[in-house]
């Protein structure tokens, strides 16, 4: 079964279930930034810290600007990510150890998983209908 997309009123409920925990802001970072990019599993565990190019408009890696309204930020959460993780080098997105420690960078597979837990605990319809692909699935 394809993967459904998270569509703004879905990424809103997701932003809404987390919580203030260092997964939490991971998490917002990946969804956000997967979603403003129209980004895969593949794609997000591969960005790089070192490839990231800001400028006054947001992120210019893959093009995106600063939210001008009420909307969650992806630049912003990104930049929040950074530095609750302290990280200054490598794989922008990491799993995290039990205790929150920051460790090596994401698996693929591990963003899917991720999407789905978030669509769990928003306590969305069918959350198996989601994974990582759902982040870019309305923008195809």
């Amino acid at each position: 079964m394809p993967a459904q997309p998270v569509d703004a009123t879905l990424s809103n409920q997701l932003m809404d279930s987390l919580d203030g925990s260092i997964a939490a802001v991971r998490n917002r970072a990946l969804l956000l930034i997967g979603v403003a990019g129209a980004l895969g599993n593949s794609e997000l565990a591969a960005i790089r810290i070192e490839s990231l190019k800001w400028n006054e408009k947001g992120l210019a890696t893959v093009e995106i600007p600063f939210a001008t309204d009420n909307q969650p930020c992806a630049v912003k959460a990104l930049k929040d990510w950074l530095t609750i993780a302290n990280l200054q080098e490598g794989k922008v997105f990491r799993s995290l150890a039990l205790s929150g420690a920051v460790c090596q960078g994401i698996h693929p597979n591990s963003i899917g998983r991720l999407v789905q837990g978030m669509v769990r605990k928003a306590q969305i319809y069918s959350p198996q209908s989601y994974g990582g692909h759902s982040l870019r699935k309305c923008f195809t």
